[in-house]
């Protein structure tokens, strides 16, 4: 923020890292270092995939590239422990992207629900239905219906979901 000469916005302080894509493809990098991956994936969705849900697009960055200082599998494994600590927590009520919610201080819930969801329809989909997902233009809904995800089963899948392996998911 100070880069882009605010004196003061209210989200200046709340992140330690991080980073930003911002118009015309210039990427801010706040995790002590020269590139951040995460961000890079934004300037090719944003270019690929101009409509994309907020939601969406902050998954497959997740998904692909990890958030913060680490990868995604990294976060993941920190997603499985808060679930098991949380067993009532409602990924259906925690779809928006702005949301400030994190386990640890570390791991966005909002990113690894989107992250997690994309895993899902790679594995159980493939890369065509994948790819449908991030180009859809319907609300979020109705897009997660076309993956077999409803508000209703949502907590089930997702829960059955990060139980199975990584391996090989982004082969």
């Amino acid at each position: 923020m100070k880069l882009k000469v605010f004196d003061y916005n209210p989200m200046m302080y709340v992140d330690k890292t991080g980073g930003l894509a911002d118009y015309r493809n210039i990427i801010y990098s706040g995790n002590n270092s020269e590139i951040y991956t995460h961000e890079i994936i934004h300037i090719y969705t944003s270019n690929l995939f101009p409509k994309i849900d907020k939601f969406i697009d902050e998954g497959i960055a997740t998904f692909m590239a990890g958030s913060g200082k680490y990868n995604y599998e990294w976060h993941r494994n920190k997603l499985d422990k808060f679930l098991n600590e949380n067993k009532y927590f409602d990924f259906a009520t925690h779809t928006d992207a702005y949301e400030r919610i994190y386990f640890e201080k570390e791991t966005s819930i909002p990113y690894l629900t989107s992250a997690l969801i994309l895993e899902r329809t790679l594995k159980f989909y493939g890369k065509e239905k994948l790819i449908e997902l991030l180009k859809s233009e319907n609300e979020l809904w109705t897009a997660l219906k076309k993956v077999g995800l409803t508000k209703e089963n949502i907590n089930h899948e997702l829960r059955k979901q990060i139980k199975l392996p990584l391996t090989g998911v982004l082969q």
